[in-house]
Formats: C-alpha cells, sequence, structure tokens
C-alpha cells in the first residue's frame, strides 16, 4: 500500500512584538533538526513518505539535509518550498526512517529582497480580503503614500483589538479573517490571517506563515504546543519583504 505523510515546517527566531521594533538575534543561531518516522507496512508493499521541507529564505537558511534508512529518494520543487519523496520498501516489520537537517537563525535580517506574486494581493481560503468590512477598516489605517506605516497601523490595530482564544481548535472550523474581526478574538493563525487580509484590501503584497518557533521550543514534544507551533505575516514593499507578528 502507500502511505503519504504530510509535515509542513518552516521557523522563525526571536520575534518582537512588532516586526518594525526590532528583529535581531544577538547572534546567528543554528539548530540541528531531526524527524523520525516509523512505518509498517506488509511485504513487498512500497510505502512513500512526504515531507515538505523548510526553506533557505529571508532569516533562515537550511544546510545539511540528510536522509538515512530509505530504500530511495527523490526531491521535487514546489511552488516556493521543496518537497521531499522517501520510498520504503515493507517487510511486514516497523522501519524507522530519519530526516536530519540544520537551521541557522540570521542576524540582524529583517528583511529580503524578492518579487512578490499576483496571488500575495488576492483573496483565498480564510482571507477574504475582498470582504466589505475588510476593505472598510482597512480604508481606516491607511496612511497616504507610506505603505510601511500603512502596515504598522494594520498590525497594531490587530494586535490591539483581537483577543486571544484559549479553547482548544481541534476540530473547530478555522473562521475567514472577516469572522475574526467580526468575533474579536482567535489565535495566532486568526491574527495571521485577518492582518495577511487587511493588508492585501489595502494594496500590499502579504502571506499568513506557519511553522516553529525556536527559540521557544525546548523539546520535541511542544512541535505541537503553543510553545513551538506559531504564525506570523510576511509583507511586501515594493521588492522588500519584512516580516510581523501580530499575536505576540
Amino acid at each position: 500500500h502507500m502511505k503519504r505523510i504530510i509535515f509542513l515546517v518552516y521557523f522563525l527566531g526571536l520575534l518582537s512584538f512588532f516586526a518594525f521594533n526590532s528583529c535581531s538575534h544577538k547572534k546567528e543561531r543554528s539548530y540541528r533538526v531531526v524527524e523520525t518516522y516509523r512505518i509498517k507496512s506488509s511485504n513487498g508493499s512500497m510505502s512513500r513518505l512526504s515531507v515538505d521541507l523548510p526553506i533557505s529564505y529571508g532569516y533562515q537558511t537550511i544546510s545539511e539535509i540528510n536522509i538515512k534508512n530509505a530504500d530511495d529518494y527523490f526531491f521535487e520543487d514546489r511552488d516556493g518550498y521543496k518537497t521531499l519523496h522517501v520510498n520504503v520498501k515493507g517487510n511486514g516489520e516497523e522501519k524507522e526512517t530519519i530526516i536530519e537537517y540544520y537551521v541557522t537563525l540570521l542576524n540582524n535580517q529583517c528583511n529580503w529582497t524578492a518579487e512578490p506574486e499576483e496571488k500575495h494581493l488576492l483573496p483565498e481560503e480564510f482571507i477574504d480580503s475582498d470582504n466589505k468590512n475588510i476593505i472598510d477598516l482597512a480604508g481606516t489605517l491607511k496612511a497616504d503614500g507610506n505603505d510601511f506605516k500603512t502596515a504598522e497601523n494594520i498590525s497594531r490595530y490587530v494586535a490591539r483589538n483581537i483577543r486571544f482564544h484559549h479553547s482548544s481548535k481541534i476540530n473547530i472550523r478555522t473562521p475567514l479573517a472577516s469572522e475574526v474581526l467580526e468575533s474579536k478574538k482567535g489565535v495566532c493563525g486568526d491574527y495571521a490571517n485577518l492582518m495577511t487580509a487587511l493588508l492585501r484590501a489595502s494594496g500590499i503584497p502579504a502571506k499568513a506563515i506557519s511553522g516553529l518557533s525556536l527559540k521557544r521550543l525546548k523539546r520535541s514534544s511542544d512541535w505541537s504546543s503553543p510553545g513551538g507551533s506559531h504564525a506570523w505575516v510576511e509583507f511586501c514593499i515594493g521588492k522588500e519583504w519584512y516580516f510581523a507578528d501580530p499575536s505576540w
């Protein structure tokens, strides 16, 4: 049989309350990341493990990717990232496949240059930047002739007006950005979606990012906890990208 496992990881180190205040580290930090997958399949069958790898850009670099205990593997270039496909031949017993790499968080790397794409200005799932309430609010936060100030106004609005919702999000439908605006509550991903929608409604390319904050990650069991799993925003002015975190 075929088994497909998707694991998407991005990384961010020291996050300020607003990206506009500070985004430097005292020094560059490198982390060794080891992902262990245990697969059991019938004798002679082939299982496929697919892992979306973090990428080198912006405030991080990825290096020394090493795969252990795989019959064969290959990399697929996707839309801005790479997917690692690992094939494991079954023998009726559990096999352990290990993926290892290093992440270096860059010192004093606040912005980077990359051409924005058209999709970074358009509505998408959960980011309904074409909603009337989103558009109207974006208009009140717009600083004429100063997109960076507009982004700062939006970040501050979301941080100050949305209340962190601590109840369980398991099996709960992800709200639209406009619903977050109406309810005035959410988790980090909802903050990120709302800020992204307001930025796009203001004509500023933006995207919501999900990943890990390694600085808060104390042990591997924290990966799915609020201590490690997180969401934030990247936005572009001209061709310069910046990151912002409206929920921390």
